[in-house]
């Protein structure tokens, strides 16, 4: 497989202070978080910092013309979770309600799992696996594979570049799909900033694409080895293509505000 770009990419430099590499960034805004909320990254195979966030902590990174209405998507997060303070946490979202997130629902069974959703107008495309996929305390790679379709069972589950083996819910879009753009990409909360995840993250990625499964697994596998970051694969059918890909490439850039 050879490298290529992720669309977003969210990559904390060893000094805790920019990314890497540093080129062609996003800036975003780390919005109630200090110096103090750059921690030393120590899940498989990290090195340099992780963000560590507290309810309302968030990123906010704006409205990126090339996340809009995405889908087909694929997200990935290495997240540690302290606790699971809401029925859903936000990892990353698009506006308030779309985005990959974490679960935690005694009432459905949905405890210590993690959630895709997409809005729809009348009812949402939802996919949630198994319970007891995210334990507090333990550092995991989550991955979500999406083709931009209504059926939610072409949404695709991964933990630690496996897919999980069954779901708890699997509900598909109904109606019209509700555009996303102009709204704000934030990483760790909602608008709203009443969701916010309890834990650690490190090296949020976004794809324009749906990878596939022995994608997943490679970029596990080669991230536990110590290498930077979750790594991007796809083979291009021409030079120009590849340049395309870079040029439409984005990450961010977190800009500390107390």
């Amino acid at each position: 497989m050879r490298r290529t770009v992720a669309l977003f990419m969210v990559v904390p430099h060893l000094s805790g202070g920019g990314v890497w590499p540093d080129f062609m960034k996003n800036h975003g805004i780390l919005t109630n978080m200090t110096a103090a909320n750059w921690v030393k990254a120590d899940r498989p195979g990290g090195f340099g910092m992780a963000l560590d966030f507290t309810s309302p902590d968030h990123v906010l990174c704006g409205s990126l013309s090339a996340l809009d209405n995405l889908g087909p998507l694929t997200y990935a997060i290495w997240v540690k979770a302290d606790t699971h303070p809401f029925t859903v946490t936000r990892m990353i979202n698009k506006g308030n309600d779309d985005g990959f997130t974490l679960r935690d629902h005694g009432g459905s069974g949905q405890t210590n799992t993690f959630r895709f959703e997409r809005e729809y107008a009348t009812e949402n495309l939802v996919r949630v696996p198994a319970a007891g996929l995210v334990p507090t305390g333990e550092w995991v790679l989550l991955m979500v594979t999406w083709d931009g379709s209504a059926t939610a069972a072409n949404a695709t589950m991964y933990k630690n570049g496996e897919e999980v083996a069954s779901y708890l819910e699997t509900t598909d879009g109904v109606g019209a799909i509700v555009a996303d753009e102009g709204n704000d990409l934030i990483l760790g909360n909602r608008g709203a900033a009443d969701r916010g995840l309890d834990g650690q993250t490190d090296y949020i990625h976004i794809w324009n694409r749906v990878l596939t499964r022995t994608e997943a697994r490679f970029i596990y596998t080669d991230s536990i080895l110590g290498n930077p970051g979750i790594l991007n694969y796809e083979t291009f059918a021409a030079p120009s293509e590849q340049a395309a890909a870079v040029a439409g490439f984005v990450h961010s850039q977190g800009v500390l505000i107390g």
